[in-house]
């Protein structure tokens, strides 16, 4: 799935997408994204003092004018993987998707939030035992 991902990346022209500053009017002075952004946290695991036993969570989003789409996972180290797909509408950098996962042998699908800021992105949606509520940091892709 990711390799798609690249590949219609590199086949789409780039765009490039404006923050809201906290007037809520759009910034020409800060562009956000292009077609594909990437958004990574990682964190120790407490359990171990190897420092190569992280928990990840990463979100990859494709824009296409106004649809998006993309992967959000939940990687822990020792723990059950949530693997995901999201797709939806974009507008004023705000992604409204639909994001099935999989997660302890489980499909579900719950609605999603994602919105896009210069160097993050928060995700809100689903109930708060799912976790999805999350902010990630912009990374490279």
């Amino acid at each position: 799935m990711t390799m798609i991902f690249l590949l219609s990346a590199c086949l789409q022209e780039n765009r490039t997408i404006y923050s809201q500053g906290t007037s809520g009017e759009a910034s020409q002075a800060d562009p956000v994204v292009s077609s594909m952004q990437c958004f990574r946290n990682e964190f120790p695991y407490e359990a171990t003092e190897d420092p190569d036993d992280q928990d990840m969570e990463e979100l990859i989003v494709m824009i296409d004018g106004d649809s998006a789409s993309g992967e959000y996972n939940w990687i822990p180290a020792y723990k059950d993987q949530r693997l995901g797909i999201s797709s939806g509408s974009f507008q004023e950098n705000l992604i409204k998707a639909t994001y099935e996962y999989q997660q302890e042998g489980q499909s579900a699908t719950t609605e999603i939030v994602i919105s896009i800021e210069a160097e993050h992105v928060t995700v809100e949606g689903g109930s708060s035992e799912l976790g999805l509520n999350r902010t990630l940091a912009r990374v490279e892709c």
